[in-house]
């Protein structure tokens, strides 16, 4: 049976470096991600992981982004919360599009991309609803590995099939010898891949027309929160959109975004 001190050890690591949160009635999620860890590195168990990152040595910079790593939730699917999706086509980018401002194009940022299917799904759904928009899509997360499986555009037939309708499988992605699906290499130029940490990295100012932070800010706590909330409202161009997981809320946070219930589900707006 694992220590609460070495459950503990973890979890302060990774909330310094994440802000996100493991209290000590949660400890059982690290086992399994601990456990991918210490058989990444060759080990037995965890406590061998424990003396390894205990050691009093400087962690080396392989050693601490794996760390991190683990300690993120990578679940994800296409076109999940697919109110957002319709929200975005028949709301957000007519809104912006009115907007004189609106020349320099609508840009996205899609923060704790994952593996890539959100991304990839606002391709396909604007791809489908306009012919003509000049759109840029930024996709970030803290995982190097989920990054580089975004980047490929490779999923297998369980990860294809989760929420993609034929029609846009058959259009946007080609099968492959190993019945792997992969993005068509028409539309990876859309896209823009890159680590960012949400809790200590800088974000651009006045940038994004639309930002996407769906059902990752739920991990942190209430002052790290409003830290990461108040840098995408810095991040937001005047009339930007912040968009949410659909059980998430900014209740508490005292940020001026005003909340829009439209098209069946939440948006975030700022005024100014």
């Amino acid at each position: 049976m694992v220590d609460n001190i070495v459950y503990k050890f973890f979890a302060d690591y990774i909330y310094k470096y994440t802000g996100i949160v493991y209290a000590e009635n949660e400890f059982y999620r690290l086992d399994r991600r601990l456990q991918h860890l210490y058989e990444v590195f060759g080990l037995s168990n965890i406590d061998q992981l424990f003396q390894l990152y205990n050691s009093g040595n400087t962690l080396s910079k392989d050693m601490h982004e794996k760390l991190l790593e683990v300690a993120t939730n990578n679940e994800t699917y296409f076109f999940r919360d697919a109110a957002h999706f319709n929200i975005l086509t028949k709301i957000i980018i007519p809104d912006l599009q009115k907007d004189s401002r609106a020349g320099r194009g609508v840009h996205i940022w899609s923060a704790g991309c994952s593996t890539g299917q959100e991304p990839y799904s606002l391709l396909m759904t604007i791809l489908d609803s306009f012919t003509d928009l000049k759109f840029t899509i930024d996709a970030t997360d803290i995982s190097s590995m989920a990054l580089l499986k975004a980047k490929k555009g490779n999923y297998d037939s369980l990860e294809i099939q989760r929420g993609m309708p034929t029609k846009s499988l058959l259009k946007y992605f080609l099968q492959q010898e190993d019945d792997t699906w992969t993005i068509k290499s028409a539309y990876s130029p859309f896209i823009s891949y890159s680590r960012l940490n949400l809790l200590t990295d800088n974000f651009p100012s006045s940038e994004y027309n639309v930002i996407l932070c769906r059902n990752v800010l739920i991990y942190q706590n209430a002052e790290n929160k409003k830290a990461i909330v108040q840098k995408f409202y810095n991040a937001l161009r005047p009339k930007g959109y912040f968009i949410m997981g659909s059980g998430e809320s900014l209740s508490g946070l005292d940020i001026p975004l005003t909340r829009k219930f439209i098209e069946g589900g939440m948006v975030f707006q700022k005024d100014k």
